[in-house]
């Protein structure tokens, strides 16, 4: 698996250059409104929304420009997304600890996204994450603001596979999400691998503020196409920052990308053999005793040790490395041929969360 990049906070450069201008071609690939992508500013100008309409079989697109950046335009034009007030782009969850048990107060979904919240027979709030479409077409923005509130505990999961579909126009579908996480609360994020399509781009970021006496566990996992059909790391390209804070101060600064056309997928220095990369995030305050039993599973999923590695370790269906990275943080890497050589362990992590405890059941047996 490819090192995390480290440095300063313009680290962003790290997977590809920005453009210089906005593209002139339409962002979508589906009949809706949307914006441009252009390079990162303090403040993007607004270039206009993006329509298209059918013409035979080919889809025809047309910039125009947008009616709160223009006023003059007709009232039937539309607003682009970088003019839409901030509150309206925003998905929101809020869960809050009440009388003993862990409630959803809160939530607020703008499409694509869509959340859904199962009920538990535990004390533990479950909410899933979903879409219309079973994924990101190019051009998707998604926005999720996450307060989980002091003794609250959630698990975050997602209802399948999510899915990135081809970018025939050269636009990422892109994913934000800001937490922020109360003292006492447990928040556990295992989604399902996000599976890139041919010819797609995507770009996540996520920034996790934890208060001190918090816990999270956060996995994130990579698969490098649609395995079973013979897709293999035939995206454009992948993005991904991971930030976390506790008590105000930094903790961790993850940033990984990577272009097929651009280096080599089958080589060593980056997945070799493997087809999915898991990485799974623990922080909260080394003295916890949730962190602490939760860190003993993680570890126990590394089968050797740096002292017995099997002379054919690439071989391996899977190979997992678990490292206390720094007080306070500890990080599990995996890679393996497919899904079950790595699904033992969610598997050993949903059996962990349903003690009384931590969340109280098991999302494992209600899903699989």
């Amino acid at each position: 698996m490819p090192p995390a990049a480290t440095g300063g906070e313009t680290a962003l450069s790290y997977w590809q250059p920005y453009p210089t201008r906005p593209p002139s071609a339409a962002t979508m690939v589906r009949p809706r409104l949307t914006r441009l992508t252009w390079p990162a500013t303090p403040k993007p100008i607004c270039a206009g929304i993006a329509i298209f309409w059918k013409t035979g079989s080919i889809l025809q697109p047309q910039i125009r420009p947008c009616l709160r950046c223009k006023p003059q335009n007709t009232p039937k034009q539309a607003v682009c997304q970088l003019c839409m007030p901030e509150e309206t782009t925003w998905s929101e969850v809020e869960v809050t600890a009440v009388r003993g048990l862990s409630v959803l107060t809160r939530s607020h979904s703008v499409q694509p996204l869509k959340l859904l919240n199962p009920r538990t027979h535990g004390a533990g709030c479950h909410v899933v994450l979903s879409s219309y479409g079973g994924g990101f077409l190019a051009g998707d923005v998604v926005r999720l603001r996450l307060h989980v509130q002091a003794e609250a505990r959630l698990l975050l999961s997602t209802q399948a596979n999510t899915r990135v579909y081809r970018a025939d126009h050269e636009v990422s579908a892109e994913q934000y999400l800001e937490a922020h996480l109360a003292a006492g609360s447990l928040t556990a994020v295992l989604p399902d691998p996000l599976v890139l399509q041919a010819r797609a781009r995507f770009r996540q970021y996520q920034h996790w503020h934890l208060q001190p006496g918090a816990v999270l566990l956060l996995a994130d996992w990579l698969h490098s196409g649609r395995m079973d059909s013979g897709e293999q790391f035939e995206f454009s390209s992948y993005a991904s920052e991971i930030r976390l804070t506790y008590g105000g101060r930094l903790l961790a600064l993850d940033r990984f990308g990577f272009r097929p056309q651009e280096h080599i997928a089958a080589s060593p220095a980056h997945f070799g053999p493997h087809q999915t990369t898991l990485s799974i995030y623990l922080a909260g305050e080394p003295t916890d005793a949730r962190f602490r039993q939760l860190s003993a599973v993680l570890a126990a999923q590394q089968p050797y040790t740096r002292h017995e590695l099997p002379p054919a370790l690439s071989r391996q269906p899977a190979v997992v490395a678990f490292t206390e990275a720094r007080p306070g943080l500890h990080l599990l890497r995996a890679v393996g041929h497919g899904r079950a050589a790595l699904q033992p362990i969610y598997d050993a992590l949903y059996a962990a969360l349903a003690a009384p405890e931590l969340l109280s059941f098991h999302v494992g047996q209600r899903k699989y």
